[in-house]
């Protein structure tokens, strides 16, 4: 039987009890907050080529050319290029676990590995809400978030297509049409952090005050997560926002459909490996239309990993759950 305890703020006997089974090991403990983030499974990783931030090199035009003629020369062209610098972020949290708790823990190495596991989960999920609505206008110290980069209507794919499913409240929602791999969209992590941005670090015990100034030992630990997101190649990023989570004729996802349709027509044709993204709402729209057995389907294994399970498709493009992607998001904006 799955027992559940209270973590964080002040440990009672009764709470460190709780992360015990009867036979006296470390209890079986359901969590109950874990979400699904589909980002977090399919990401790629690469080290930033200089040190906290990544510097790529996008062609912007190519070199032009005319007619040759007898007689007459041709003008000399060349085409251009951009630079873009990528910054990362750390995410960090402490733990402090006191020595008191370990003593009398059966296992406390185990405890502390599960106490470090639920950090980086807490961390990592809200990692996923930096990559999605992160905005370096508002937090300074932040990284600019995809649905913050792509808010405004965008007709030509070199800068990243964004379209409207012509939502008019401020109740919106987006699907997220991304390709993940080194010529597309990636991760990177600063070259000081290792194993792809996670690092956790216990450091000796030591006596501190608590919240009413009494002493106290404790094992303080810190995790840390370090990112950045990297768009090598904008083409391989598209979103549709303003889905209206108030509306729900058949006429309104028959008209997000045919935007989805479009958006994904438009993709480069080498970009072989495209994945959706949207929140629970939109999914659960998507799973309805399964009945219609044309653009939406179910398939037995996901068509990329090859993982088992029931994977809803698009249109031949598998479609993810996002629980970070909210349902209140303003209307984008104008083209620029």
């Amino acid at each position: 039987m799955a027992t559940k305890t209270a973590i964080g703020g002040a440990m009672g006997w009764i709470d460190l009890w709780k992360t015990i089974d009867p036979s006296g090991g470390m209890a079986e403990i359901y969590n109950e907050t874990v979400e699904t983030n589909s980002f977090l499974d399919h990401t790629v990783w690469m080290e930033a080529n200089q040190g906290v931030t990544h510097q790529v090199t996008r062609v912007s035009t190519l070199p032009a050319s005319s007619n040759k003629r007898m007689g007459v020369g041709t003008a000399a062209t060349s085409g251009s290029a951009e630079n873009a610098i990528e910054e990362t972020k750390v995410r960090e949290t402490w733990l402090e676990i006191e020595d008191e708790v370990l003593q009398k823990h059966p296992n406390p190495e185990a405890y502390i590995q599960y106490q470090t596991a639920l950090a980086v989960q807490g961390i990592t999920q809200d990692a996923v809400q930096d990559w999605l609505y992160g905005n370096r206008l508002v937090t300074p110290d932040d990284i600019n978030g995809l649905l913050v980069r792509h808010n405004n209507i965008e007709a030509d794919r070199k800068k990243g297509r964004v379209a409207s499913a012509t939502g008019a409240s401020n109740a919106n929602s987006s699907i997220l049409g991304v390709k993940w791999g080194e010529d597309g969209l990636y991760m990177v992590y600063p070259s000081d952090h290792p194993n792809a941005g996670v690092d956790t670090q216990a450091f000796a015990m030591e006596t501190k005050r608590d919240a009413n100034g009494k002493m106290m030992r404790v094992l303080p630990i810190r995790v840390q997560f370090a990112f950045g997101i990297v768009e090598k190649n904008r083409r391989y990023v598209f979103r549709l926002g303003d889905i209206d989570a108030s509306i729900s004729s058949a006429n309104w996802i028959t008209l997000v459909e045919d935007k989805l349709v479009d958006l994904l027509n438009d993709c480069p044709a080498d970009a072989m490996g495209f994945r959706l993204y949207g929140n629970n709402f939109v999914k659960t729209k998507l799973d309805i239309r399964v009945k219609d057995k044309s653009n939406v389907y179910y398939v037995p294994n996901d068509p990329i990993s090859q993982r088992p399970g029931n994977f809803t498709m698009f249109n031949q493009t598998p479609f993810y759950k996002v629980e970070r992607m909210v349902a209140n998001e303003s209307n984008l904006g104008a083209q620029q």
